[in-house]
């Protein structure tokens, strides 16, 4: 075994003749394993193989294309220590026509294939995001006004109690998302028609009566250390003792109740929960003022989980839930129609002009393998290397096991992944499959053999020690599906060189009051005073990477060059769990440090002025009739009209509407009339060029017949303000790219985005190598390394879906034991 390799990593690299599981948690150098367990199949001296009989799955093109060109480099150095091999340098020219690609490049190239055997146009194409979701959009609107149409009293129950107050759009939605869900499902027809018998299914029920008394537990044991918070301050020297009693007797009461939660049928649990009363606490003022108010407040934390109880999930009995249950099911039954129509009704869309969207990839892949062609695929392959396994969801499984051989003896599948960093269930990934196999691999080996990769290559001894310490209290197989016991802990495997004037501390707590409370006389000294809690937060982190940078100058260690340097802005990066809303935050309290920072927001772009103007000129372009978007474009920059003459216009014509008052004005032989003349003039020739030219030639023809793209560079952050404006125009030229057309369809494209989708991010206008401090999501920065990391937003209360949704506010933690 060579000295470069854990025993892990190698038995990882080495093992054959049966499926694999890797468990390799961050850091663990997964992808290096990859590379040697392939590099090492290929050059095998008793059973070789060619690099194009491997089928390597990855979740990304550029995790596709850094496997293969990590592949690449190596096969490059076995040439050259090996030059007389011809088979060796055969390699490097089969990796070109090697089958490393995503999933859904797999499933295309099957499609190119076999398309006959599903009935496929063989000049079919991928749709891109834009029109499909056009596409979508269209056909359910259609299938919807034809439900209106035939008055069905079922179908208007539906909307009533679903649609939304004005309109059907959150039906809409619901249906849109049930169709997802049952796209990431192997059989979704099949899927669909049992979520109403689900419904009725008893063996569900108590299964879900038994999720909701876990839930009633929750807040029961939220409300016990609430009062047990309470209590320790009542009991405090200077606390209000006089509470003590009343908090005891509340206190036993609850504990009483927690204590046969498990022992209780639902109604009883119900009646058992409202027997617990909160008397009215002692008037007699006593103790500290301020310890006094602490013990109230925990004391009302307690009180509102009790009254959650009563009011939302111990609100009905048992029969009463039955009832209602029952009554949803006709509504169910015809929204897993309206699902299923639509889904056809799509499917037939996308075939009528050559389409096939992302699910159709999967879904048709399936067919063909279901259909015959698993054992023809399956003779390819010698063996199944897939990447970020824990990602992987029904119908992506359903495909890897019919490639792969049943029996498990002759092309076997080897699984990396972290099950760890899947338990949000991102794009529909099904965790459970992968815990499946970390269970069943472990207890039952002639079904596979799992490897765990504890040692973290990536991070010091003392940042995994703060890790550990924390997951070991907080994951546990209630709250993220898995425990994290000595096998799910990291292991410290990298070594750095010991030097002067390295970060010390290497893991620190910041802990700020979340408000300031009432005002004192610091206060005017107090920067942070009038700042809400996310901007006080980003104050700090902003003076801390301040003092970092300007004054202690640390030496942090660069993998690169191999030694340690100075630390500089672009070292360092700011977690946050999700940045919209935030990260605008965080980036104006750097700017005023004068700190250089970057993020990629998921908003701010419609609500930039350059865009919005540059939309409101194409919808009057579209339609002039429309008083705002053209009152709009005249006070903008593109015409430069003030308010006195805005008010001018409407004077002209009263009583009609804005753009009529434009005409008459522009008759009127004055400064006006003639700006106006003007403006209209470009106006028709836009229209004009919009029924002629493709869109994107019409905007870029804007841009140089104002000068707005010159302009607005010339504005503050005029970089980004073109940046912005040059998205406009790629972001039109993608939509020519689809089967759609016309400014009309693009128009209503946008407006459905911002209905659905609330924003975009701003476009990029910084590069990878720009020395300013990055600001990301914690999904964002996943394989990436920062010597330096701030996470904020620890102290915000954060749910974690596991089928229900659990507060980390409700774990069994005392803060006073």
């Amino acid at each position: 075994m060579s000295n470069k390799w854990t025993p892990q990593q190698w038995q990882a690299i080495t093992t054959r003749g049966t499926n694999l599981l890797v468990a390799a948690g961050a850091g663990a150098g997964k992808t290096a394993v990859l590379v040697e367990r392939i590099i090492r199949r290929i050059t095998d001296p008793r059973a070789p193989i060619n690099v194009d009989q491997l089928l390597v799955v990855t979740f990304t093109n550029a995790a596709a294309a850094e496997m293969r060109e990590r592949i690449g480099g190596a096969l490059t150095e076995a040439v050259a220590n090996n030059p007389e091999d011809e088979r060796l340098a055969r390699q490097l020219a089969l990796l070109g026509r090697a089958s490393i690609a995503t999933l859904h490049s797999f499933c295309l190239d099957l499609l190119r294939q076999y398309f006959y055997r599903v009935g496929l146009d063989p000049a079919f194409r991928v749709a891109d995001a834009t029109e499909a979701e056009l596409l979508r959009i269209d056909v359910l609107e259609q299938l919807l006004e034809e439900k209106y149409q035939t008055e069905d009293e079922t179908f208007l129950h539906l909307v009533d109690a679903y649609g939304g107050s004005h309109d059907d759009g959150r039906l809409q939605e619901i249906i849109l998302q049930l169709d997802k869900l049952a796209s990431s499902q192997p059989d979704p027809e099949v899927w669909l028609e049992q979520l109403p018998q689900i419904l009725q299914d008893k063996e569900v029920f108590q299964d879900w009566l038994g999720q909701l008394g876990r839930l009633v537990k929750e807040e029961l044991l939220a409300a016990r250390n609430a009062l047990r918070s309470a209590l320790a301050i009542a009991s405090q020297p200077d606390g209000p003792e006089q509470y003590i009693d009343c908090l005891q007797q509340e206190l036993l009461q609850v504990e009483y109740v927690l204590d046969s939660v498990p022992d209780y049928a639902w109604d009883e649990l119900r009646q058992q929960v409202r027997t617990i009363a909160f008397a009215r606490l002692p008037s007699k003022r006593g103790g500290d003022k301020v310890l006094r108010e602490q013990a109230k407040q925990a004391r009302e934390e307690a009180k509102k989980c009790l009254q959650k109880l009563e009011g939302i999930l111990l609100a009905q009995s048992e029969a009463e839930l039955v009832d209602g249950l029952a009554a949803v099911v006709p509504a169910m039954e015809l929204l897993c129609q309206l699902v299923c129509h639509f889904r056809h009704r799509f499917a037939q869309a996308k075939q009528q002009k050559g389409l096939v969207d992302f699910n159709d990839l999967e879904h048709l892949a399936l067919r063909i393998l279901r259909e015959g062609g698993a054992v023809e695929v399956r003779q390819r392959y010698a063996e199944i290397l897939v990447d970020e396994y824990q990602d992987i969801n029904g119908v992506q499984e359903a495909i890897l096991q019919l490639v792969a051989d049943p029996e498990g003896k002759s092309n076997q599948l080897f699984m990396v992944g972290d099950v760890k960093q899947s338990i949000y269930r991102f794009r529909l990934a099904d965790p459970t499959l992968f815990l499946h196999k970390y269970k069943t691999y472990g207890e039952q080996p002639q079904l596979g053999r799992r490897i765990d990769l504890a040692h973290n290559f990536r991070s010091r001894p003392s940042v995994l020690a703060a890790v550990n310490f924390l997951f070991r209290q907080l994951m546990t197989e209630t709250v993220g599906e898995l425990a994290y016991d000595t096998s799910a802990e990291l292991v410290a495997g990298a070594n750095y060189p010991e030097a002067e004037g390295t970060l010390t501390p290497q893991v620190e707590v910041m802990l700020l009051e979340r408000s300031t409370g009432a005002a004192s006389t610091d206060d005017e000294e107090d920067p942070l005073a009038e700042l809400d809690a996310t901007s006080r937060e980003a104050r700090c982190v902003a003076q801390a990477i301040r003092r970092l940078v300007e004054e202690e100058r640390p030496r942090v260690w660069d993998k690169q060059l191999q030694a340690y340097r100075p630390l500089a802005y672009r070292d360092i990066v700011i977690l946050l769990r999700v940045t919209q809303g935030r990260a605008n935050t965080y980036l104006e309290q750097l700017r005023q440090l004068e700190v250089p920072a970057y993020a990629e927001l998921g908003s701010g772009y419609f609500q930039a002025t350059e865009v919005q103007t540059m939309l409101s000129l194409l919808q009057i372009i579209d339609n002039p009739r429309q008083d705002i978007p053209l009152a709009a474009v005249l006070r903008s920059p593109l015409v430069g009209l003030s308010g006195a003459e805005l008010a001018q216009i409407r004077l002209a014509r009263p009583q009609e509407s804005f753009y009529a008052a434009v005409l008459e004005a522009s008759s009127q032989r004055d400064r006006l009339g003639e700006k106006l003349r003007q403006f209209l003039a470009d106006l028709d020739r836009w229209r004009e060029e919009a029924r002629r030219n493709n869109l994107s030639e019409l905007i870029w023809q804007i841009y140089r017949d104002t000068g707005y793209f010159r302009q607005v560079g010339a504005m503050p952050g005029g970089a980004q303000r073109q940046a912005n404006l040059r998205a406009l125009h790629d972001r039109a030229r993608q939509y020519e790219q689809t089967s759609f057309r016309g400014l009309f369809r693009f128009l209503r494209f946008i407006e459905r985005l911002q209905a659905e989708e609330g924003d975009l991010g701003t476009a990029p206008a910084l590069g990878e190598n720009d020395d300013v401090v990055r600001i990301m999501s914690v999904h964002k920065s996943k394989g990436l390394e920062f010597p330096v990391v701030f996470v904020g937003g620890m102290g915000n209360q954060f749910k974690i879906c596991n089928g229900t949704c659990w507060s980390i506010r409700n774990w069994d933690w005392d803060p006073w034991r």
